[in-house]
């Protein structure tokens, strides 16, 4: 799911851009992801279904958010939660397999 956030003040011209995105990793399990972009800096979040997958994404978020920041992306933080969000966009069997919003 990829979704344009307009501000509601109409000083503010600032867009925030959000992808929200589900992948099923075999035997790690589902891992959920949602990355907002905004004013240039990105915040992600992490989502692992299984225990030692949510153990495993901790170990090496530094890593990840180090090599984000290589390729050119300002971070606002990186974190990693065991379970799922409150709305994983799962795709469902004959549904799309990527959904726009803007």
């Amino acid at each position: 799911e990829i979704e344009r956030e307009k501000s509601d003040d109409a000083a503010d011209t600032t867009n925030t851009w959000t992808v929200a995105l589900s992948l099923d990793l075999g035997q790690l399990g589902w891992v959920h992801a949602k990355l907002q972009l905004r004013r240039g800096l990105l915040s992600t979040t992490l989502w692992a279904e299984q225990a030692n997958t949510a153990t495993l994404a901790e170990r090496h978020i530094d890593s990840l958010g180090k090599a984000l920041g290589a390729a050119g992306l300002e971070m606002n933080g990186i974190r990693c939660h065991h379970g799922r969000p409150v709305e994983a966009p799962i795709a469902k069997a004959g549904g799309p397999l990527i959904q726009v919003s803007v």
